[in-house]
């Protein structure tokens, strides 16, 4: 579990544990951050999302300063770096300085119960402790309040005014871009990307290669708007969107739409792209129109 990287980077690697399979499970993750705790380790990282954030926080509790590293599809814990770089940022200024304060964030996942309802409701599990570093790690995901439903719907309008005949649109996940997509089908997903042409539902909950396939056939355009209070773009909750669709679709063709108070909440940070190709991320950054309203945008920048 990651022994052979960690050696190549020059570091010296202890190996705790015994893995008796290849595969891993949620049980695992429990029993290696408890044997991480009694080594007195003074930085855990983890690579995952929620649910791997859950099974750390049963083990640790609070008892030693955890960092996630985004790899997971679903982001609402406040747990984890930006991206992969930062998170390399971070733990080289954690291992440089003495007594870096810490601080407390949430760690919350989907209510199952309430999803399997068609509902989207976040449920708090607890508390993990973060380094307080707030350039290279990022808050968790802000549920959208009551005032943003005038905006969402607001939003949708303009979008309806801007669809454009015999092109296909591919709309991702979000509160934001739900209210548009149930006005176009019932059928519509709430955390997946569906795919449209023509007002119509082609494709819900599309995977990668029915995205690809999707792109050969149509000129098509990406709807995205950002995880709220962490301003993640691309790379997080979205991994139906590779290197290879983005390239296909254009940075031309992406479409960013977000209400007013999303963009407040971010103070000024910038949106971010995390993709699985760096130069990609360069090539993405930059200053986008965002929708926020109807006939209303603004420019915002976006970042690697």
């Amino acid at each position: 579990m990651g022994e052979e990287i960690f050696r190549q980077a020059g570091w010296e690697a202890v190996v705790i544990g015994q893995l008796e399979t290849e595969e891993t499970s949620g049980w695992h993750t429990q029993q290696f951050a408890a044997m991480m705790l009694e080594k007195k380790v003074d930085l855990l990282l983890f690579v995952g999302g929620d649910g791997t954030a859950r099974d750390v926080l049963q083990a640790v509790d609070k008892k030693v300063t955890v960092v996630g590293i985004p790899s997971g599809v679903k982001m609402h814990s406040a747990v984890f770096a930006g991206n992969l770089q930062r998170g390399a940022h971070l733990l080289r200024y954690f291992t440089q300085h003495e007594n870096m304060k810490v601080r407390e964030v949430e760690v919350a996942d989907l209510d199952e119960e309430a999803y399997r309802k068609g509902n989207i409701q976040v449920r708090l599990f607890g508390y993990l402790n973060v380094p307080e570093d707030a350039i290279n790690m990022r808050g968790g995901k802000v549920q959208s309040r009551a005032s943003d439903a005038y905006y969402q719907q607001s939003i949708a309008r303009e979008l309806f005014r801007r669809l454009e005949k015999n092109v296909s649109y591919i709309v991702g996940p979000g509160s934001t871009t739900a209210v548009f997509k149930k006005q176009l089908s019932p059928d519509y997903s709430l955390l997946g990307f569906d795919l449209f042409k023509n007002g119509k539902l082609i494709k819900s909950d599309a995977n990668e290669s029915d995205i690809l396939y999707f792109l050969s056939l149509h000129r098509s355009r990406l709807i995205l708007t950002p995880i709220g209070g962490q301003g993640i773009l691309l790379g997080r909750g979205n991994q139906q969107i590779s290197p290879d669709v983005i390239t296909k679709i254009g940075k031309d063709n992406i479409i960013i739409i977000a209400t007013p108070q999303k963009i407040h909440d971010l103070q000024s940070n910038p949106l971010l792209v995390d993709t699985d190709d760096p130069t990609l991320n360069k090539q993405l950054s930059g200053y986008y129109r965002i929708i926020t309203g109807f006939k209303e945008e603004i420019v915002y920048r976006v970042s690697d």
